[in-house]
């Protein structure tokens, strides 16, 4: 399966991956847009205008546009990150002209309206507080402030309230006009469609669309840091984090494999000795995250707080022992997990649209599973012993949520990862 690409005149992308066998598409939208391209001033805007166009548009009303999608069974959503913004459709296969015809409308035509923006002001709102009431998620907002602090990269996808409150219909009209232009945008489709057919569709439906160019992103520099939000709670949530690579940093699939060597399964250090061996904490897990210039690696554990130190010197163990792993079972047992996680996403359209969306929007072009399997197979022990000496240090970002007095303070936490 090779995805074919073509360049409009107006300078969109179109992509596309086709599978003949199956019986529906996923086409969506991906905008080099998100969180990262905002002002401490309208952080959150990039959020608040996706959720603005489904409130309707020149030629449907909010309940149209949803009643056009789901009349023909198919599905639509969207999200925000920190580099992207994503509108999606899946449907049968003859509905691709639909698909099309509704994202058009959806992102383009969008009237945003002000009366329609302070409804949905509220609904932002909303999730902004279910996101503080949610501690297991906003720790991982408190570790990239702290991490990224004063810098767009670390302002919370959602906004804050202060910020929300000021987004008005002109600064939304404004936003998408400078931001959701042809050079910035990736037109992805997967599933029983063929390219030269999605080409005029796009053709067809994002004629209107001004061309521009590739907005690029941020700088985004990683430090070290230390923030406690103490509030009353049965848990404590704590996430540190570690200097990662940046996406297109060759060293971020050695990064991979040491992250899920370290918590990445049940198998996985973290998980068999702060869970199995102690019983310190029910969820305990690491994670990568990549982007243009900057990545990390991340652990998250909740647990009591009269645990936390113990959980933390454990953590802190785990990652020591790291750097001089010998395994070479664990290791294969790792790069397996990604490779079957890869398998696994090129079995659902939607993933497929999604992977060769991202992948043009950030490189350029896209990166074939037979490339990414040799990149994962290609870290050895020692490549990840080097990484986790690199990465694993005491140089760590932290933060928690809950009742933190029993806690080791910022010295003391460092010196547990020298």
């Amino acid at each position: 399966m090779t995805p074919e690409c073509t360049q409009l005149d107006t300078g969109l992308t179109v992509v596309s991956l086709t599978l003949p066998r199956v019986q529906t598409v996923s086409i969506g939208l991906y905008a080099g847009v998100g969180a990262r391209f905002e002002t401490a001033q309208n952080n959150g805007i990039s959020h608040f205008l996706e959720h603005m166009v489904f409130k309707g548009s020149q030629r449907r009303s909010a309940r149209q546009l949803a009643e056009a999608v789901e009349d023909v069974g198919g599905a639509i959503n969207a999200y925000t990150a920190r580099d992207v913004t994503s509108f999606y459709i899946r449907l049968l296969q003859h509905d691709a002209p639909l698909a099309m015809d509704i994202l058009s409308d959806l992102v383009f035509g969008a009237s945003l309206d002000q009366r329609e923006v302070d409804k949905e002001r509220d609904v932002i709102l909303q999730e902004i507080g279910q996101v503080m009431d949610t501690p297991e998620d906003l720790v991982f907002d408190v570790l990239l402030q702290t991490a990224f602090s004063d810098q767009p990269f670390g302002g919370p996808i959602l906004g804050t309230t202060k910020t929300v409150s000021n987004i008005t219909a002109e600064a939304l009209k404004a936003f998408r006009a400078a931001h959701y232009v042809c050079g910035n945008l990736v037109l992805s489709a997967a599933g029983h469609i063929e390219h030269d057919a999605l080409v005029r569709l796009a053709k067809q439906h994002f004629s209107q669309v001004s061309q521009g160019r590739k907005i690029l992103p941020s700088e985004a520099t990683w430090h070290a840091g230390d923030a406690r939000l103490e509030r009353p709670a049965e848990q404590l949530h704590m996430a540190l984090g570690f200097p990662g690579f940046a996406l297109d940093d060759p060293h971020v699939y050695a990064l991979q494999v040491v992250s899920t060597m370290l918590g990445g399964g049940m198998s996985s250090r973290l998980f068999q000795q702060v869970r199995e061996e102690h019983g310190l904490a029910y969820s305990i897990f690491s994670d990568v995250s990549a982007h243009a210039g900057t990545g990390m690696l991340s652990i998250y554990v909740g647990t009591s707080p009269q645990d936390a130190a113990k959980a933390l010197g454990l953590i802190a163990q785990c990652c020591t022992a790291l750097k001089t792993a010998d395994d070479a079972r664990e290791l294969n047992r790792a790069k397996a997990q990604l490779k079957t996680g890869l398998a696994m996403a090129l079995e659902s359209s939607a993933s497929l649209a999604e992977q060769i969306g991202r992948q043009q929007l950030a490189f350029g072009r896209t990166i074939t599973p037979d490339e990414l399997i040799a990149k994962v197979d290609a870290v050895s022990l020692d490549d990840a012993r080097q990484i986790a000496r690199q990465c694993l240090t005491n140089e760590v970002a932290f933060a928690c949520v809950g009742p933190a007095a029993q806690l080791p303070d910022t010295a003391e936490l460092k010196a547990l990862f020298e």
